[in-house]
């Protein structure tokens, strides 16, 4: 359950101009309802120094018009089309660098966050050193954690997601989703932003593979609490994800050594022809489909397929 009661403010004292800037990032894409909720919800947060950036990723849905009637208080950036969701956050992530935020909030725009969540980001990040990103415990509903942390396995080119708080204070952790993460603009001048090899998803594995490589840390903060409605731009199930998320395990993969290489395709071909058999039992042909395309597309380097293309 989210709660609020601690004193967020304890380090870095009660003078507001002690606090860094944060910059927010939202990326919207035809979802009025969700990014508002979002706005509202920030709207609503107790830190005293926030510039919000949304960057609405080619909608075609009327929604960037009504959020800057309705939100007159943000920065607004259009994009002419659907970027995907790292290129799209690198556009509001270079805005923010360019005012010279100290931190950066990635949020997804179906994130709801209590009053007191971005002073105890920002107060875990400014009391340890060399951290990249501060996170905390994600909700998808009020009783059940979506995400407390999580271990990469980079020979599966996956990762494990922990569904609750390993320690009752901060913790490290070696993943951080991309739905909830602030990230330190220092960090950033050294890694640049998130990797476009990617269209939707694995960005943020990525990044977290790279800041421990490079060695930097990632920590969980369990006071700092928010809802999610996990899933809801592009389903949990669908076409599109499944597409994405077998090309994005290739991407990975081919950065690691040849013997985990061998370990993540041993693998990976056996879990398909499962996953062949059980979806052939129950007629889900489109997302046999869907996975055999994202193998082709990736291996012969075409451009990514976009939610319209498994619309039609």
């Amino acid at each position: 359950m989210m709660k609020d009661n601690s004193n967020p403010g304890a380090k870095l004292g009660e003078n507001e101009e002690d606090w860094p800037e944060i910059a927010i990032v939202i990326l919207n894409w035809n979802n009025y309802e969700d990014t508002a909720d979002c706005l509202n919800s920030i709207k609503g947060s107790s830190y005293p120094k926030v510039r919000t950036i949304v960057v609405d990723n080619g909608s075609t849905d009327k929604s960037p018009d009504k959020l800057q009637d309705n939100f007159e208080g943000c920065d607004f950036i259009l994009n002419e089309e659907n970027l995907g969701f790292a290129a799209g956050c690198n556009v509001g992530i270079q805005k923010a660098k360019e005012v010279n935020s100290e931190y950066i909030l990635l949020l997804n725009n179906d994130i709801i966050i209590e009053q007191n969540a971005l002073r105890r980001l920002v107060s875990t990040a400014e009391s340890r050193r060399r951290v990249a990103a501060v996170s905390g415990l994600i909700y998808n509903s009020e009783d059940s954690i979506w995400f407390a942390g999580g271990k990469l396995q980079p020979s599966l080119s996956s990762h494990k997601i922990y569904k609750r708080a390993i320690l009752e204070d901060t913790y490290s952790t070696e993943f951080i989703t991309g739905a909830l993460m602030l990230l330190n603009a220092d960090f950033l001048d050294q890694y640049g932003g998130l990797d476009e090899s990617y269209f939707f998803g694995r960005e943020d594995a990525q990044l977290s593979y790279d800041a421990t490589q490079m060695g930097w840390n990632l920590y969980i903060n369990p006071d700092v609490t928010a809802i999610h409605d996990a899933g809801s731009s592009a389903g949990s199930q669908t076409p599109f994800r499944w597409y994405h998320t077998t090309r994005n395990r290739i991407i990975f993969v081919r950065q690691l050594s040849l013997a985990k290489s061998i370990i993540f395709y041993a693998f990976f071909i056996l879990s398909r022809i499962v996953r062949f058999g059980q979806w052939t039992v129950s007629r889900d042909f489109q997302k046999i489909r869907a996975v055999m395309l994202g193998i082709m597309d990736e291996f012969l380097e075409k451009e990514f397929k976009k939610p319209e293309y498994f619309d039609s």
